[in-house]
């Protein structure tokens, strides 16, 4: 059972915000993944500055959302369907 419907559909609406944020990121240095920009910086292939902020935001972007993914999923998960049957 949703306990809370509105901060379930907060995390949900936080969720999709915070994905298009990071592709945006991402994006916006031609890369896939956290790590491929990691390594672009590390390789002195983008410059450091603003990129490793923008690397920093993207990693915590990531770390929030698996959490929230988490707190999502428990939600659902915890919606018993068979009393529907």
């Amino acid at each position: 059972m949703i306990t809370d419907e509105g901060t379930f559909l907060v995390d949900i609406n936080q969720f999709i915000a915070q994905i298009r944020e990071l592709e945006s990121i991402l994006q916006s240095y031609e890369v896939s993944s956290v790590s491929q920009l990691k390594q672009k910086i590390d390789r002195r292939e983008l410059p450091e500055h603003p990129t490793y902020e923008d690397y920093l935001d993207a990693l915590h972007l990531f770390d929030s959302l698996k959490e929230k993914k988490s707190i999502i999923l428990q939600n659902v998960e915890g919606v018993n369907l068979d009393k529907y049957e």
